[in-house]
C-alpha cells in the first residue's frame, strides 16, 4: 500500500459519488444491474484495500511491542521501517467506510470495522457493526472457515457480557455456538459467563470444552475468493494498488491509464496525483454543460477495466517502468 497522505476529499459518501458520476459520464449504456455489480466490486476492492491497512496495524503493534525493552544501543528493527504509517487504524477504518458506502449489505466490512471499534475501546459502536454483520449474508464467496456470522455473535457476546448485559451475553453465546461449537482458547468466556450465573455444571461442560484443542481462525483477515473484477490490481513486487491513490498501470506514446476509484482513465495530459482534481473539475462542468465538459478536458474516457480503455485493449495492468 502506498503511503500518501490521503486526500481530504476521500470521505465514503464522496467517492461513492465520484464513481458514480464517472461511470454515468463516459459509460453511459450500462444497464443498472451491471452498475450495481461494479459498485459491488468496488466495495470488495476497497475492503481488501481495508484489510492490508488493518493487517499492517496489527503487525506494527506487535513489533512494537516486542521492541519496547530493547536499550538504545539495540539497532532498529528494519520491519517498522517498511511500516512507517502511524495511522494505519485510520486509514483502515476509511477503506472499509467506503466499501460500506458501495455496499451497505458487506457483511465482512461491518465485521472488520466492529474490530476496529472494539481495538479503540468504543464498544456500543463495536456492538452494533458486530450485529449489523450477523444481519447480512457473508458475501457470495466466502470461505467456510471464516465463520463470519458465528464469530460476530462471540464478539458481541463478549461486549454484551462486559458490559453487564447478562441475558443478552448468555443469548449472543448460544447464537455464536450454534454456527461454531468450539472458540478455541477464547472459549472460556462461556463457562466464565455460566459461572457467574450460578450455572455450575453447565460451567464444568464447557470449561472441559476448551481442554481439547482447537483452533479459532481469525475472520478478520480470511477474504472471499474474491471474482477477478474485484481484485485489487497489484505492482510488479506483488503488492496492491490502493485505489484512493491514483497509480499509472499502463502508458502509451501519447497517453497512460490511472487506476483510480477501482476504475481506469485514460488520459493523455494530466499528471497522475492531479487526476482527483481534474476529475471533479470535468463532472462539475458536465453538470453545467456538456459542450464545456468536453472543452479542455484532460480526461478522454474511463472503464471498469484496462481493455475497456481504447487506447490500452489488451495491455496488461502494470506500472509502466515495470
Amino acid at each position: 500500500m502506498t503511503q500518501e497522505m490521503l486526500a481530504p476529499w476521500a470521505s465514503p459518501g464522496a467517492v461513492l459519488e465520484l464513481h458514480s458520476r464517472a461511470l454515468r459520464r463516459w459509460q453511459t449504456a450500462l444497464q443498472r444491474a451491471e452498475l450495481r455489480r461494479l459498485r459491488n466490486a468496488a466495495a470488495s476492492a476497497f475492503y481488501q484495500a481495508g484489510v492490508r491497512c488493518h493487517r499492517s496495524l496489527i503487525l506494527r503493534e506487535v513489533v512494537s511491542a516486542f521492541e519496547a525493552p530493547k536499550s538504545a544501543g539495540d539497532p532498529d528493527n528494519a520491519v517498522l521501517a517498511l511500516l512507517p504509517c502511524p495511522d494505519y487504524a485510520d486509514r483502515a477504518a476509511l477503506h472499509y467506510d467506503i466499501a460500506l458506502a458501495f455496499a451497505p449489505h458487506f457483511a465482512e466490512a461491518h465485521y472488520n470495522r466492529a474490530s476496529l471499534h472494539r481495538r479503540a475501546g468504543r464498544l456500543r459502536d463495536a456492538m452494533q457493526r458486530y450485529l449489523s454483520a450477523l444481519a447480512h449474508p457473508p458475501h457470495a464467496a466466502a470461505r467456510p472457515h471464516a465463520h463470519l456470522h458465528a464469530n460476530a455473535a462471540w464478539e458481541s457476546a463478549k461486549i454484551a457480557q462486559r458490559t453487564q448485559r447478562s441475558g443478552r451475553a448468555g443469548r449472543l453465546f448460544r447464537k455464536a455456538m450454534s454456527g461454531l461449537d468450539n472458540f478455541g482458547v477464547d472459549h472460556r468466556h462461556f463457562p466464565d459467563y455460566l459461572e457467574r450465573s450460578g450455572r455450575l455444571a453447565e460451567a464444568m461442560n464447557e470449561y472441559d470444552r476448551v481442554m481439547s484443542y482447537s483452533h479459532r481462525h481469525t475472520p478478520e483477515f480470511i477474504e472471499p475468493n474474491f471474482d477477478h473484477d474485484e481484485l485489487l490490481p497489484r505492482d510488479p513486487g506483488g503488492a496492491s494498488l490502493d485505489p484512493l491513490v491514483p497509480t499509472v498501470v499502463a502508458q502509451s506514446d501519447d497517453a497512460m491509464a490511472v487506476y483510480f476509484l477501482h476504475l481506469y482513465f485514460s488520459t493523455s495530459n494530466a499528471a497522475p496525483d492531479t487526476l482527483p482534481d481534474d476529475l471533479l473539475a470535468t463532472l462539475r462542468r458536465s453538470l453545467i454543460n456538456r459542450r464545456l465538459a468536453r472543452m479542455a478536458c484532460p480526461i478522454e474516457t474511463c472503464a471498469p477495466s484496462l481493455a475497456g480503455l481504447p487506447r490500452f485493449s489488451g495491455v496488461a495492468a502494470r506500472p509502466p517502468h515495470a
